[in-house]
């Protein structure tokens, strides 16, 4: 039965990823020695074309060698032809040391726990990891939004913030002219009534120093 197979095709330097590429290998997946041939052939002609492409998209330099993930006799098939086709020297890309994985595991049953233990692997030696799975980050349609909210709230904390600040001060200011206005109305106030009294008392005194009136006469 012929099946499509999707293989991922990564260009890097310097532990960065530059360019990445997912490309159907057309035919059957390889049962038997005999199959390896013929399925490098068409991951062969695939990393052609990837080369191309890479190289049409800018990047001056050129590739410098392949590293071909895994380490059983169908990963080094096709990591010799590649080597031989691309005139590339092509090195095996095996489990770290700090890993050990029983020697009968078969290829496939390595091929699936890989992803697994890197995963693992990165959060424990803290170190920054790439998903093959998913090399391009999928556009994060929510962040100018989220963004937006953001600048929108910042807006009000320094816009709000700032009126309610100088809203406190002018109430403050407003305050202090009340206690003085109330402290001179009850000075004036105390004035006032000193004043009067004063009054009352030389009125007093003036009608005990006016003559008598001579009721008689």
């Amino acid at each position: 039965m012929s099946t499509d197979l999707e293989k991922k095709l990564s260009h890097y330097r310097i532990s960065k990823n530059e360019f990445s590429k997912i490309v159907e290998i057309l035919g059957r997946e390889p049962e038997g020695v005999e199959d390896w041939k013929a399925f490098a052939d068409r991951i062969s002609l695939e990393a052609k074309r990837s080369r191309i492409s890479y190289r049409g998209a800018g990047e001056s330099k050129d590739l410098v060698c392949i590293a071909m993930l895994g380490d059983d006799s169908l990963a080094a098939s096709v990591g010799k032809t590649l080597g031989e086709e691309l005139d590339l020297p092509w090195e095996a890309v095996r489990f770290p040391n700090a890993v050990e994985i029983p020697s009968d595991m078969d290829g496939p049953t390595r091929a699936m726990l890989a992803p697994l233990i890197g995963l693992m692997l990165g959060a424990a030696i803290n170190r920054p990891t790439y998903d093959f799975a998913n090399p391009r980050k999928a556009p994060d349609t929510a962040a100018s939004l989220r963004q937006a909210g953001l600048a929108a709230a910042l807006g009000l904390i320094i816009f709000g913030g700032g009126g309610w600040v100088l809203a406190d001060q002018q109430l403050n200011s407003l305050q202090g002219k009340v206690t003085q206005v109330q402290a001179d109305h009850k000075k004036f106030q105390n004035q006032y009534l000193r004043q009067l009294r004063a009054e009352a008392r030389i009125n007093h005194i003036e009608k005990l120093r006016e003559p008598a009136v001579d009721w008689v006469a």
